[in-house]
């Protein structure tokens, strides 16, 4: 009964974002320039990723499904950070993704961008979400909600194996 309480509220919410749902933005558009603050460091912007491949994942810090998110990418850039630029782009205070990013010992960068300007832009509905770069800065591919380590890694090998 319980399981169905859960399950239930999911998929509406899946049906209603995939029939009247915001259109993210599609493989072949350019990543649109965003204001991003950086949780330590300095953020060159955009095209500090330009010329190598990037996976950016955009989430919230308290979200459940966000954090797993972040731990399956943060041991995927242990494995591919030779090859692929991973960033992580939050939609929470400051502190709240400071504490976060200690707290999950996070191996890559990670922002913080102005909530309504990224969900704009991005035309963002649903998180975690998973945008997945070429050396131009075109979107490849990108992927919605909690997903296995499995499905993260066939998009990644698939990105390491296009030719720009």
């Amino acid at each position: 009964m319980i399981l169905l309480f859960i399950t239930l509220p999911v998929l509406i919410l899946v049906y209603v974002h995939t029939k009247v749902g915001v259109n993210p933005l599609s493989a072949g558009e350019k990543l649109p320039s965003v204001r991003l603050t950086p949780v330590s460091g300095t953020w060159d912007g955009v095209d500090s990723i330009r010329e190598s491949k990037a996976v950016a994942l955009i989430f919230n810090a308290e979200c459940p499904h966000c954090i797993m998110m972040l731990y399956r990418l943060n041991w995927l850039n242990r494995r591919y950070a030779d090859k692929i630029r991973f960033v992580g782009i939050s939609l929470s205070p400051a502190d709240t993704t400071r504490n976060l990013v200690l707290d999950c010992k996070l191996t890559f960068p990670v922002y913080i961008a102005q909530d309504d300007e990224i969900r704009k832009k991005f035309r963002i509905s649903l998180v975690p979400a998973m945008i997945f770069l070429d050396s131009n800065l075109v979107i490849r591919h990108q992927i919605a909600g909690e997903v296995s380590e499995k499905v993260v890694e066939q998009a990644l090998r698939a990105l390491i194996r296009e030719k720009r």
